[in-house]
């Protein structure tokens, strides 16, 4: 079991075990640590914990982080009332190939349609270019006799006979779960579903996913690519759920990858919605702390173990995007991975984490991840067997964190075998003193993160020197100054809980969920009345699964979106529809918002061009299962300052920064750099000149001086 040393600062007062408690948790389980976070209902007093993962079972990590979270903060597993969960189970097993055996059963003529795919190179000067692989091999595709139109009329009807002839091929290939994907069930699922008795039938070991269900919207290859991925996860996440619910006896609810909470039943349907939810759940953090402090646009910079993130949000509320791709071959290379249509937070991820590891490639040049030490066996500093340089062995060998304070002092750190690492892999290579090669880790990890927050914002008509920085996550506030210098941004800030910040950010996240359905037709002659009904069917529905999650369906509110384009464009936009029910006499309005939208993003309109409407979007949210929750941090009794050797970027020699506790700093406090302010979870790094500065709300607020400099 993951333990580790009870921190003064956060020990109970009262009883050992306090019976009338009733504890709320977040747990995030990332790729390197599980982070918990819970609240007692009870008193409102905060406990934080973070663990190792363990990779090889994440069940068993959860489980244990739980408990030992628990047995810290002097509760017992049975004082758990609810907790909300994310997870990256489903992103590693896409990215490892860790899936279920899947077989795909499509219209005939259509069963390479995972092969051909867009038929296009996603880079077209590289003749070695790589495509992703299907999840399902054109070994594992079936074909049916049927045919529903576009129009969702019975060209030709279901072949029963050819279907479970169908069936019983599946059944002696051994695939372990099946994908459906029909031609235009979009527009008519009967044949889908007629099918999926059939499996249900004659194979009942085996798991299927219909494409009517996960994703009711045009785009042949892009539905089936989210439903074969969404077929070859569900064995993997239902025994994982199960394991998870019998090990803590608590209601469960999950996070999905569009900043919502949903339940168990409803993530085992459709497990590839959560894809993204460890993520998510950061940018939901964020977003309420960016609200917090009046900011109307925040760049989010969440860096862990294993990964970064940057999300741009506006108003506190992260976008919601339905384009997402996963495994992709090229980070920044749109096309090279497997295409999930589904609602998730609009960010950018890159393989750059503390556990990112460091290496001088074939032309002498320095390189840091994507590659990463993980949990097992972690950075080199970590003593479990790593031999190999991690931006973590950098940030340690440059004294921006400690051997003894690591996890609040839970966990050791070795300098020596950081620096030996080092030494062996990048400094004797480049000829570099074992700092300055240090330095130049941390300058190249800074710079990865920096180039793909650009990247993020600037596709966006976005200036980044706009923005401010809300850090968090393990490793984000030691690397926020040197990304916040490269993106011209000059204020950073630090939420009280950063170190578990996505933990908190899934108590803070509303209980949510989005449905969407294809009506293609111009905006003069589509069928408003059949609009309007086609949004109270998915409003009924929304209710339905809200409502298991324990929001009144009075408390539910809705938003209607559509996605629209000019006839014969590609490209749709997001367009948010008039409040009230949509009637013919309404359509100038709908015409109206898409080219005001349309205006914003192009800077110019096609005044009498016909506007079509392709797909409709429904959002439902309650409020989150905590009504009210504090971002600030744990508070100490007093502050203590010391002093330590650091490295900044941009300076010729080492210099002494202050070091004190973060949670002793009093509100109104002004701490001038260099300084490094330790968190139990996290460190944030305050550069020559820069100043940082305490609010009420626990947050750090770093005003970037003309000190050292990381250089664009």
């Amino acid at each position: 079991m993951a333990t580790r040393k009870t921190n003064a600062r956060e020990k109970p007062a009262g009883p050992a075990h306090p019976v009338t408690a009733r504890w709320i948790a977040g747990l995030d389980i990332g790729g390197t640590f599980s982070d918990v976070y819970m609240v007692d209902t009870a008193t409102a007093r905060v406990h934080r914990f973070k663990s190792l993962t363990t990779p090889e079972d994440p069940a068993r990590g959860a489980i244990e982080a739980v408990q030992a979270a628990c047995g810290e903060a002097g509760a017992a597993i049975d004082d758990l009332a609810i907790v909300l969960h994310a997870t990256t189970l489903v992103s590693n097993a896409l990215i490892e190939r860790k899936g279920a055996r899947t077989a795909l059963v499509a219209t005939r003529g259509f069963a390479d349609l995972l092969e051909i795919a867009r038929e296009k190179k996603y880079d077209i000067y590289d003749l070695g270019m790589e495509k992703a692989v299907p999840l399902a091999g054109q070994g594992a595709c079936y074909e049916l006799a049927e045919r529903i139109a576009a129009d969702g009329s019975v060209v030709q009807p279901l072949d029963e006979t050819a279907a479970q002839a169908a069936i019983e091929a599946i059944a002696r290939s051994g695939a372990q779960t099946v994908a459906v994907c029909l031609l235009h069930s979009y527009a008519n699922p009967l044949h889908e579903r007629r099918f999926g008795d059939f499996l249900a039938a004659r194979l009942p070991g085996v798991a299927f996913s219909l494409s009517s269900d996960l994703l009711p919207e045009m785009r042949e290859y892009e539905r089936a690519s989210s439903t074969v991925a969404n077929a070859y996860v569900l064995p993997l996440v239902d025994r994982y759920l199960a394991r998870l619910e019998e090990g803590v006896p608590a209601q469960l609810f999950v996070m999905l990858s569009s900043g919502g909470i949903t339940t168990p039943d409803i993530a085992r349907k459709f497990p590839v919605r959560l894809c993204e939810s460890g993520p998510a759940a950061g940018a939901v953090m964020a977003g309420k702390a960016g609200r917090a402090l009046a900011l109307s646009r925040i760049l989010s910079f969440d860096m862990g173990g294993t990964t970064a993130k940057t999300c741009l949000i506006e108003d506190g509320t992260p976008v919601v995007t339905t384009e997402f791709e996963v495994a992709r071959h090229h980070r920044f290379k749109k096309g090279s991975g497997l295409p999930l249509r589904m609602p998730v937070v609009d960010m950018i991820e890159i393989g750059a984490g503390g556990g990112s590891i460091a290496r001088v490639d074939d032309l002498g040049l320095l390189k840091v991840g994507p590659e990463s030490a993980g949990a097992d066996p972690g950075p080199a500093c970590y003593g479990r067997g790593g031999v190999l340089p991690t931006v973590t062995d950098a940030d340690l060998v440059l004294g921006y964190l400690a051997s003894d304070s690591f996890l609040g002092g839970a966990m050791a750190l070795d300098e020596e075998r950081a620096r030996a690492a080092i030494r062996d892999c990048v400094a004797e290579p480049l000829g570099l003193s074992i700092e300055t090669a240090a330095l130049g880790i941390h300058a190249v990890v800074d710079e990865a993160m920096a180039n793909a927050a650009r990247v993020h914002v600037v596709e966006r008509g976005f200036d980044p020197a706009g923005l401010v920085l809300v850090a968090f996550g393990g490793a984000g506030p030691v690397h926020a100054e040197g990304v916040a210098r490269r993106l011209g941004i000059a204020r950073f800030v630090v939420p009280g809980s950063a170190g578990v910040g996505s933990a908190l950010g899934l108590l803070l996240a509303p209980r949510a969920y989005r449905l969407s359905r294809t009506w293609i037709g111009t905006v003069d002659a589509i069928d408003w009345k059949a609009v309007e009904g086609a949004f109270r069917d998915m409003e009924e529905d929304a209710t339905a699964i809200l409502e298991r999650a324990g929001v009144p369906s009075s408390e539910i509110a809705f938003g209607r979106i559509a996605e629209m384009r000019y006839l014969g464009q590609r490209k749709e936009l997001t367009v948010r529809l008039p409040d009230g029910n949509l009637t013919a006499d309404r359509a100038g309005e709908v015409g109206h918002a898409f080219e005001a939208e349309y205006e914003r993003v192009y800077r110019r309109i096609h005044a009498g061009h016909e506007v079509e409407v392709r797909t409709l979007r429904l959002s439902a949210e309650g409020a989150p299962v905590v009504d009210s929750l504090s971002l600030a941090g744990t508070v100490a009794d007093e502050a203590t300052v010391r002093a330590r050797t650091v490295w900044l970027e941009g300076w010729d020699a080492p210099c002494e920064a202050r070091v004190c506790r973060r949670d002793g700093i009093p509100p109104g406090s002004r701490i001038d750099g260099p300084a490094i302010l330790e968190d139990t979870y996290t460190t944030v790094v305050v550069g020559q000149g820069s100043v940082a500065t305490s609010d009420e709300r626990g947050n750090l607020v770093v005003e970037l001086g003309g000190g050292g400099h990381g250089g664009v």
